[in-house]
């Protein structure tokens, strides 16, 4: 578990990812390729007349997911949606300052294929996770194909 800076702030690791390589053309270095951590921090709401408790009569908190790579941090919002192309292995994300777009390298071996598979699984979980890649042929086809060979 980390600390973050905000009193109540709580920080996981989810994962890490090496040599994943980043663009962010906002961003000193803009292109840089270094170990991609993601993190689920919780925040307690500040309570007011408006904010309800848990059930079990303790704060609610907010959770956010931290996307770093090297210096670089990026917190994801849930309702901004993640462009995903998995024929590229590439996820574009919107940050304030303009678009940021990790790359995940090829996979090596199954425990690699593991992690990209449950990083993919994480963002599709916590927001809007968009396939840019075109449908694979003969998946997908809504059309009625009775009686045709």
């Amino acid at each position: 578990m980390t600390r973050t800076n905000a009193p109540g702030a709580e920080g996981f690791l989810l994962i890490t990812i090496q040599n994943v390589r980043l663009s962010a053309p906002f961003y000193r270095p803009a292109e840089q390729t270094g170990l991609l951590a993601l993190e689920c921090v919780t925040i307690p709401v500040s309570q007011t007349d408006n904010t309800p408790f848990a059930a079990d009569g303790k704060p609610q908190r907010d959770v956010w997911l931290v996307l770093r790579v090297n210096q670089f941090e990026l917190p994801l919002s849930a309702t901004e949606a993640i462009r995903h192309s998995r024929l590229n292995r590439t996820f574009t994300f919107k940050a304030p300052e303009g678009l940021v777009m990790v790359t995940l390298p090829a996979p090596i071996n199954s425990a690699d294929s593991e992690d990209l598979e449950t990083f993919e699984v994480l963002l599709a979980q916590y927001g809007v996770l968009q396939e840019t890649d075109p449908p694979k042929a003969g998946s997908g086809d809504d059309r009625d194909l009775k009686g045709r060979l």
